[in-house]
């Protein structure tokens, strides 16, 4: 094997060498150069993988040192540290009524009709009370249920929460 393609002189199996692939560049921080580096622990003076004292970073959630804000990748163990974007969560309404909760009162307490009187409607609620004791509410309600987990949050806050829909 030629000294060129050797790893320990910048060449590796893949033919790159240290010009070409700028570790710093690319993730943010500086490389490891050696595994002596476990064996003692850093001080903030001669440390170059993190943020000097005063400056803004951020920790490792899996080794729990201390890191380059920018870093995406820990020096320290290797880790992921950037977190993917999530997707934004549907806004709280200005009721508080959610779709989920009044599913679950319509599955378990649906024969009194508190779902009802969680969705605003008293009417249909002291009806649901009234005739509880027959039972014909307790399988409407589940069948609200039902609806109620097939029916999108667009559709409810359009239904349920008039003041949250006009304001989107």
């Amino acid at each position: 094997m030629s000294d060129a393609k050797h790893p320990s002189n910048g060449g590796g199996q893949f033919g790159f060498d240290k010009e070409q692939f700028n570790y710093e560049d690319r993730f943010g921080v500086e490389k490891r150069s050696a595994p002596e580096e476990d064996k003692k622990e850093p001080g903030p003076e001669e440390d170059m993988r993190g943020p000097a004292p005063g400056q803004e970073g951020k920790f490792c959630f899996s080794c729990g040192k201390r890191i380059k804000k920018e870093a995406e990748i820990c020096p320290y163990c290797g880790v992921r540290v950037m977190t993917p974007p999530s997707a934004p969560s549907p806004a709280p309404s200005s009721q508080g009524r959610n779709r989920i909760v009044a599913a679950l009162f319509a599955l378990f307490l649906g024969g009194l009709g508190i779902h009802k009187f969680y969705l605003g409607q008293k009417g249909w609620g002291i009806l649901y009370l009234i005739f509880c004791w027959t039972f014909i509410p307790s399988i409407a309600a589940f069948i609200e249920f039902i609806m109620l987990l097939c029916m999108s949050d667009a559709k409810f806050n359009a239904r349920f929460n008039p003041q949250s829909h006009m304001e989107s």
